[in-house]
C-alpha cells in the first residue's frame, strides 16, 4: 500500500521523510516537471527518463542521498514538461504531491490540478493522509516569524512594521497558510470521494500511522520530538529572543478573532 501525504507548508514533511529513512522505506516528491524517488535500502544514484526503462539491475548503487530522477518528455502547450504520470515511479512507500512552490495561493488551480487529475484511480487505491494542526498557537507564531518567505510585501521579513502598516495584509497571509490552502486540498479530494486519513500532528502517533517499528534513531524519538519541521527557534541573544516573544501579542490578536480549533475545513 502506497501512503500519499497531502501536507502542504509546515505540515510535517521533513520528519515523515527521516521516519521513512530510519525505517528503510523509500519516499517520493512529486513537483511540476519531475519526481524524486528516494530509497535507503537500495540507493540508485540514475537519471531515468520516458524513453529509458528504469533498471534496477545496473549496479549504480551509491551514496545515501542516491536518487532515482524521473522526467515525463510530453511537451504542454506553454513548452514546459509536466510530469503527469507518477505511477511510474512505483513502488513507493510515500508520494509527496505539490511538493513545491509553497508561494503559489492558489496552488491547485495554478500549479497542480492538470498533474492530480488524471491520478485520482491511482489515489483511491492508497492511504490519503491529510495532516493538521491542533497547536495553532505554535502554528501562527512561527508563520508570523517565517513571514516574507512564501509572500511578497513591502516590509519583507519585518512582520512587525506590516502589522503596522497593514495587519491585513498579514491577517490575509495567516488565514492562507493556515487554513485556505491546505484547505482547498481537503475539498478537492472530499469532492472526488478520495478516502481521507486524518492525521493529528500534535496529538497522533506515526507508529500507529504507518504501521513501522522503528521510533528512535541518534537520539531522536520520532514520537515524541515533533519539532525536525517548523522547529522552534533557539536564540543566541536576548534581542532576538524577545523579537520572538513579541510575537505572542500578536498571535492572541488573531486568534481571538477565528472561531476554529484547528486546521481542518
Amino acid at each position: 500500500m502506497t501512503f500519499i501525504y497531502w501536507g502542504a507548508v509546515d505540515s510535517g514533511k521533513h520528519h515523515v521523510k527521516h521516519f521513512a529513512k530510519i525505517n528503510g522505506k523509500s519516499w517520493c516528491k512529486w513537483e511540476r516537471d519531475f519526481a524524486c524517488k528516494y530509497s535507503h535500502s537500495n540507493i540508485i544514484h540514475k537519471d531515468v527518463y520516458k524513453e529509458l526503462p528504469l533498471d534496477y539491475s545496473a549496479g549504480l548503487l551509491a551514496k545515501e542521498n542516491g536518487y532515482v530522477h524521473y522526467k515525463d518528455a510530453q511537451l504542454r502547450p506553454q513548452k514546459t514538461n509536466l510530469f503527469v504520470n507518477i505511477e511510474w515511479c512505483l513502488p513507493c512507500d510515500i508520494i509527496f504531491p505539490m511538493y513545491s512552490n509553497n508561494n503559489c495561493r492558489d496552488k491547485l488551480r495554478e500549479y497542480a490540478l492538470e498533474q492530480i487529475t488524471p491520478n485520482i484511480d491511482f489515489f483511491k487505491s492508497c492511504t490519503n493522509i491529510l495532516p493538521y494542526k491542533t497547536d495553532l498557537r505554535t502554528k501562527i507564531q512561527l508563520l508570523l516569524d517565517k513571514f516574507g518567505q512564501f509572500n511578497k510585501t513591502p516590509w519583507g521579513y519585518d512582520v512587525v512594521e506590516a502589522l503596522k502598516h497593514n495587519k491585513k495584509v498579514v491577517y490575509q497571509y495567516l488565514d492562507d497558510y493556515t487554513f485556505n490552502i491546505q484547505g482547498d486540498t481537503e475539498k478537492w479530494l472530499l469532492d472526488n470521494n478520495i478516502p481521507l486519513t486524518y492525521f493529528n500532528m500534535d496529538e497522533d502517533k506515526y507508529a500507529d500511522l504507518f504501521g513501522w517499528d522503528i521510533i528512535e534513531h541518534d537520539g531522536i524519538n520520532y514520537e515524541n520530538d515533533r519539532q525536525i519541521t517548523s522547529r522552534i527557534p533557539r536564540f543566541d541573544t536576548d534581542e532576538k529572543q524577545q523579537a520572538w516573544k513579541s510575537l505572542e501579542v500578536h498571535v492572541d490578536e488573531y486568534l481571538s478573532q477565528i472561531t476554529r480549533k484547528d486546521t481542518r475545513l
